[in-house]
This record gives C-alpha cells, sequence and structure tokens, in this order.
C-alpha cells in the first residue's frame, strides 16, 4: 500500500469516528447527594427520533407541570468498598446495599438495578454521570412501574428556595382521608416545623405512614416519603387551623384530606378492633416455615409458654418496623418462657415463591424468631386462617396467647418510631408480656 492510499485510509477512520455517537459510559454510580423523582403524572415533550434514542426537551417549568414523589438519597461506600444507597426521610435513614451496576449489550448504556431489600422491589434503569433514569419496580405486583429519575448534586426535596412563611403548621391534628369510592378513615397528624421545613406523621388505626418530609412554602404543604415499599405525596393548603389537601399512594391511590389543629385528638385504641369471639377457646396454630418446618403450639416446644404472633407481610413498611422491634425485644429481655413466631400473607400464589419470599425477608432483617406462611395476602383471608376472631383489620396484627393457648389480647396496627406514641407502645408491650409470664 502507498503513502496516499494509507492516508487516505486514515482519513475515512477519523471520518467515520467522528460520526459515531459512542454512550456516556461510567464505572459506577457517582457518591454523593442525589435528589430522586418516581412520577405520578410525567410532563415531557419528544421533540426528535435519532436512532435508538429520544431526545426529550423540557419546559424549564416541567417540575411545576409534572405529579412526582421527591425523596432524598446518598451514595456511598461501605467498609468494603461496597456501594450502598441510604434513603433520608426526616429522622430515617435506610440502607440498600444491593446494588448491580452493568452495560445493555445492545445499546451500551450503563445500566444500575438497586435491589430494596426486605421488600420485593427495585429501581432500575440506565445511568450517566449525573442522571440516573428508570422506573422503581414493585414484583409482586402485576404490572407494577411507576417512572423514576435522581439527579446528582441536588439537596432540596420539593423547591430549591420556598417562599417565606408566616405560619406554623406545628402540632396535632385531627385528619378525616376519603378516597374515590367515598371509603373514609380517620387519623391523627403530628407536623413539626423548622422555618419552612416541615416533618411528621399521620397515625391512624390500622398503622401510621411513617417518616414524612417536605416543606411549607407559603401556605402550602408539601411532604413525601420513599421507603422502597411506599411512595407516599402529601399536599395541602392551610387555612387558619385548617388544613385541605390531597394524597397520594404509588401508581393507583388518591384520596382528599381535611385537618384541624386540635390538642386532643382521638382514635379507637389498637387494643379494641379485633378481639376473639369466645375468649376462653384454645387457640390452634399449625403453619409451615420455609425451611419446611410445622410450627404448632400444640407441640412441647410452645406448651406452657408465652406466645406472640405477628401477622404480617413481607411487603409492609409497618410490618418492617414491627419485626426491627420484635428483634430489639428479644436481644433486651430473652425470656425462656416467651416464644415469638410470624404468620405472613403474601401476594404471591405459587408456594415456592412464597417461601422464597419470606426467607429473603427473614435473611434481610436477621430475624431472631421464624415466620411460617398463613395465606395469600388479604384481611379476610387471614381472619378465616386464624378463626375464633371478628376479623384482622390490618397488617401488622399482633396476638398474645397466654400459656393456655387462649387469646388474652390482640393489638391492631403499630405505632412506629415515626409517631409520638411508639414509647408507650413500647412501655405496653412490655406490661402486657410480663403479665402474662407472671400469670400461673
Amino acid at each position: 500500500m502507498n503513502l496516499v492510499s494509507c492516508l487516505y485510509c486514515l482519513g475515512c477512520c477519523i471520518f467515520i469516528s467522528s460520526c459515531i455517537s459512542i454512550p456516556n459510559q461510567h464505572t459506577s454510580l457517582p457518591p454523593g447527594n442525589w435528589r430522586g423523582l418516581i412520577y405520578i403524572n410525567e410532563y415531557s415533550n419528544v421533540i426528535v427520533t435519532e436512532g435508538r434514542k429520544e431526545v426529550i426537551s423540557r419546559d424549564v417549568a416541567y417540575e411545576e407541570k409534572s405529579l412526582f414523589i421527591p425523596f432524598n438519597f446518598e451514595i456511598k461506600e461501605d467498609s468494603l468498598h461496597q456501594l450502598q444507597m441510604v434513603v433520608k426521610n426526616a429522622d430515617e435513614q435506610i440502607i440498600f446495599n444491593q446494588i448491580e451496576i452493568g452495560r445493555d449489550p445492545k445499546t451500551g448504556d450503563d445500566t444500575f438495578r438497586i435491589n430494596l431489600a426486605p421488600y420485593d422491589a427495585c429501581l432500575k434503569g440506565v445511568f450517566q454521570e449525573d442522571k440516573l433514569r428508570g422506573y422503581f419496580v414493585v414484583l409482586d405486583k402485576p404490572n407494577y412501574f411507576m417512572p423514576f429519575e435522581a439527579h446528582y448534586g441536588q439537596v432540596h426535596r420539593f423547591k430549591k428556595l420556598p417562599n417565606p412563611v408566616s405560619i406554623n403548621i406545628g402540632g396535632t391534628y385531627q385528619v378525616m382521608f376519603t378516597d374515590t369510592t367515598g371509603d373514609s378513615f380517620a387519623a391523627i397528624g403530628e407536623f413539626e416545623q423548622t422555618g419552612t421545613k416541615v416533618k411528621g406523621t399521620f397515625r391512624t388505626e390500622t398503622g401510621d405512614f411513617r417518616f414524612l418530609q417536605g416543606e411549607i412554602d407559603s401556605t402550602k404543604l408539601m411532604l413525601s416519603c420513599f421507603d422502597g415499599s411506599h411512595a407516599f405525596l402529601f399536599n395541602a393548603i392551610m387555612e387558619g387551623d385548617s388544613l385541605t389537601g390531597k394524597f397520594y399512594s404509588g401508581k393507583h391511590y388518591y384520596a382528599n384530606w381535611v385537618a384541624h389543629k386540635t390538642t386532643s385528638p382521638r382514635l379507637r385504641s389498637g387494643d379494641s378492633i379485633s378481639f376473639a369471639k369466645i375468649p376462653e377457646k384454645e387457640f390452634k396454630f399449625k403453619f409451615m416455615t420455609p425451611d419446611s418446618q410445622w410450627i404448632n403450639f400444640n407441640d412441647e416446644a410452645y406448651k406452657d409458654k408465652v406466645k406472640v404472633v405477628q401477622v404480617l407481610g413481607s411487603w409492609c413498611p409497618n410490618c418492617r418496623d414491627e419485626s426491627e422491634f420484635i428483634n430489639k425485644y428479644i436481644n433486651n429481655f430473652p425470656q425462656e418462657n416467651l416464644k415469638f413466631v410470624g404468620l405472613a400473607f403474601e401476594r404471591k400464589g405459587d408456594p415456592q415463591k412464597v417461601m422464597n419470599r419470606i426467607a429473603s425477608y427473614s435473611k434481610s432483617l436477621k430475624l431472631k424468631y421464624p415466620i411460617a406462611y398463613g395465606g395469600i395476602a388479604n384481611r379476610d383471608t387471614a381472619a378465616n386462617v386464624l378463626g375464633n376472631l371478628n376479623g384482622i383489620f390490618a397488617f401488622p396484627t399482633t396476638l398474645f396467647i397466654d400459656k393456655r393457648n387462649y387469646i388474652y389480647k390482640i393489638h391492631t396496627g403499630f405505632d412506629g418510631p415515626a409517631t409520638s406514641q411508639f414509647e408507650n407502645y413500647k412501655k405496653e408491650f412490655h406490661e402486657t408480656i410480663e403479665f402474662l409470664l407472671n400469670q400461673k
């Protein structure tokens, strides 16, 4: 080949390489602060398609025209230099340490998948240096996914510069939620405000909405929470001592809510909702665990012992809170004559998948008590399986069984660590167990 031919080939190579667009490629997610958005309704304009890529031009006010659930998180390395995602909601930090980084062989895009254990859910998609784009996927619900994106370096929740406020939302509220079918439920709102920043929760008769974080912009309240299972958004306008707003949960659920500030909000006691129809009737319990072991209260291992049965689902954040509480209780108050067991009601119908799901939940939380499988995840199934109850009205529900295998008390729901009642609940829980242990 002569010199002219070589120069011609070199020129062709340079020309061809200049026409090829190679996707941004990064070996890992950049450590630091991120702001995530899970979209309920996403506003965007597609203006041109070039090859495999969609180029999307966004109005500078696209966030104002979209409906989304914002949350804050940090990407960091643990002591073994493994990536972890730390989600931040008010006073809570949740660590998700199952992060997979790869590359799409068809497009060359860098990909991520963040498994949200202990839940059967994930965040997955593609990433560039300062942006993640993909979906929040709930794997144990059919076709359940929501668009997700995240931006590196952003630390605000809703607005970078909220408008000044002259109101204080702090305090307790009597709340009523009403969904699109007309069904209503009562709640107590508990809020704290510092400047424009707000944190708090809603307590209901079946549990709480966990750690909510947000802000006040003029007279508008905005709160959100993402914990790996649930994605919540609350908006409201404050007039005087009242709030009027909307509540969004995940992909489909929507409700209106009204709240009035009061120093004496009311809910029914969690001990009064479920009860044994025949108090002095033996409580039958025989269910199988993922390792094919039967838990039977008539066996010697449970004879003449106090039993606490946690009715739960691996998909339920309040159940996770209670599971972690029970684990700590077992560590702090070991008792030979006290047994804890879980009975899970799951969304999946396939027996092997269900058992794998329960085993994964137990392993992820390092539970010190066994969990057996009860049936499909609905309240009627749980009530029918357990028998002799007027009903199961929430996950979790906790049954306290005395040494004779009689139901002593049933507690519906769980006032978790986000609520003002958590310390009271822990005290009453301990007193109930001590009373049953001291019975002859």
